[in-house]
């Protein structure tokens, strides 16, 4: 480490010390919020990178000297989303920080500790570079552990390369859970499907998986399995969302005719066509169910999901709303027995700066890992957790829990919108060929179909599928392949036996200081 920087606790006199070697430092327990400030002696010009650029603004680098939020805005970002210091966005990004100069660079990680908000902010001044990291936990006099924070310093071609991001996060591989299962799950959602589902299809195309596709393991009933009765419907007076409120009163799950032996009968039939069985969950529930009228003590005051407001998060502080949901779960997975879950409408009750706790001890994202938790003491140990919406970034750290993650918007949206393929494509680059993420939980690129109701062509399909293929993200597939046109079915197989979830991704001409931008042409 040719450079030594400085540290300090801010607030804390006589804290500052200096060090002149790569090192991990632990800070005393705490009461209250912790700010602290690096100092890396660098004059003249550097660059800074923080996943917030490459998520929100398609940009690997920033000038530190320079507004970070400059630049064009990716569609999948709202405007509050800038007004708040790098790494309070709810998007699940690595507690990560690469910084250069024209002759060496720093990689920065803290991931680990009590879950809590962190935030970084940067900036030029008259004795080199600052980094201002504060970490936030309500104020209720409760000590709490502090992360870690660890530094590398490496050439700044290195920088973002998997070897530097692992050690800058502490060496992961040998601290969370990895399933040993790498097969792929057809899902109920894409490729026009929704909320139109019952039995008789799900086990159709079930049959035809198991007589004509390899590698697939995983049969997921998504959203929609909830009958009417029992979920408040769409505005349109469709099929509502089956959110948490239907676990509210059981009896009306029992005698939909789209599921003559219900979810338990399901799961066995799936089952005993080879495959394991998943279903959708989610711990919101819309404000006009049943569940939330009659309990409003039990969800959250303030947070809001800023593209659905009518949806509402559970208070885990509240014993009663715990037990509800830990009923929800004994529900789904002991008696109906599902083996995994994937997660929708979920995380941002945690990690969204709105959250809130009525009462004191945890944090929300500390009741995040008691919910997950709770999951996975009822499913296998091989079990599948998928972890959806709010489209995380890659942060390991959920690789604790979660399995597979989705990091981009529906396919159904996307796929055929050359400027999302080409942004999924760098988002993919990033987080395989240079974070390396897939080695602790694999990116989903979801649903792989064959899109017929969307008017995708050959042409636009096969881009979409070697994408998926070669970036190590086809992890999903959708559709009624059993209905769907032959040759857009075939493209779909042949890339399902292909699949190489968690293997190795390589891509040569991704080079990370060619531009401060994402390569546009990556993957595509």
């Amino acid at each position: 480490m040719a450079t030594p920087i400085e540290i300090e606790v801010v607030g804390q006199p006589g804290s500052r010390r200096r060090f002149a070697r790569d090192i991990e430092w632990y800070l005393p327990r705490q009461v209250g919020p912790l700010e602290v400030r690096i100092t890396v002696p660098w004059m003249g010009p550097a660059w800074v990178h923080h996943p917030v650029l490459p998520r929100m603004l398609n940009r690997l680098w920033a000038r530190v000297d320079q507004d970070w939020r400059s630049g064009d805005p990716s569609p999948l970002t709202a405007p509050f989303h800038f007004d708040a210091s790098p790494g309070l966005q709810p998007f699940g990004m690595p507690r990560f920080l690469a910084l250069r100069n024209e002759k060496g660079g720093f990689a920065f990680g803290w991931e680990g500790g009590t879950l809590v908000h962190s935030s970084v902010e940067w900036r030029q001044c008259e004795t080199g570079i600052e980094l201002n990291l504060r970490f936030e936990r309500p104020a209720d006099g409760s000590p709490w552990e502090p992360p870690c924070i660890r530094w590398v310093s490496a050439e700044p071609r290195e920088l973002l390369t998997p070897r530097v991001f692992a050690l800058a996060m502490g060496e992961l591989d040998s601290r969370f859970r990895r399933a040993p299962d790498q097969t792929v799950t057809w899902a109920t959602w894409n490729d026009g499907v929704f909320r139109d589902i019952d039995a008789e299809r799900i086990l159709d195309t079930s049959r035809f998986l198991a007589q004509t596709f390899e590698n697939v393991g995983w049969i997921q009933v998504d959203d929609g399995w909830a009958p009417e009765p029992a979920c408040v419907p769409s505005d349109d007076g469709s099929l509502g969302m089956s959110d948490l409120s239907a676990f509210y009163r059981p009896d009306r799950l029992v005698g939909d005719p789209r599921f003559p032996e219900g979810m338990r009968g399901l799961a066995g039939r799936i089952r005993d066509l080879g495959f394991r069985p998943m279903i959708w969950l989610t711990p919101a529930a819309d404000a006009r169910s049943e569940l939330v009228l009659d309990h409003p003590e039990w969800f959250q005051e303030s947070c809001r999901l800023h593209f659905m407001p009518h949806l509402r998060f559970l208070d885990l502080s509240v014993p009663e709303a715990r037990a509800f949901l830990e009923h929800a779960f004994d529900l789904a997975f002991d008696t109906w027995t599902f083996e995994g879950t994937k997660l929708d409408f979920w995380s941002m009750g945690f990690e969204q700066t709105d959250a809130t706790c009525r009462a004191a001890g945890r944090t929300p994202m500390e009741w995040m890992g008691w919910m997950l938790d709770a999951i996975r003491q009822r499913i296998p140990e091989d079990g599948r957790v998928v972890h959806c919406i709010d489209l995380p970034f890659g942060g390991p750290v959920r690789a604790r829990w979660c399995d597979h993650f989705r990091f981009y918007a529906d396919s159904e949206g996307s796929c055929a919108v050359p400027s999302m393929v080409r942004e999924q494509a760098a988002w993919t680059a990033l987080m395989t060929a240079r974070y390396g993420v897939q080695r602790w939980w694999i990116p989903n690129a979801d649903g792989l179909g064959t899109f017929p109701h969307i008017g995708m062509g050959p042409a636009d399909h096969r881009r979409w599928v070697a994408l998926v293929t070669a970036s190590g993200t086809l992890t999903e597939l959708a559709g009624w392949l059993d209905r769907a046109e032959p040759a857009a079915v075939e493209r779909v197989r042949t890339a399902t036996r292909w699949a190489q979830l968690g293997g190795s991704v390589v891509n040569p001409g991704f080079d990370p200081l060619a531009t401060e931008l994402l390569p546009p042409n990556v993957w595509v």
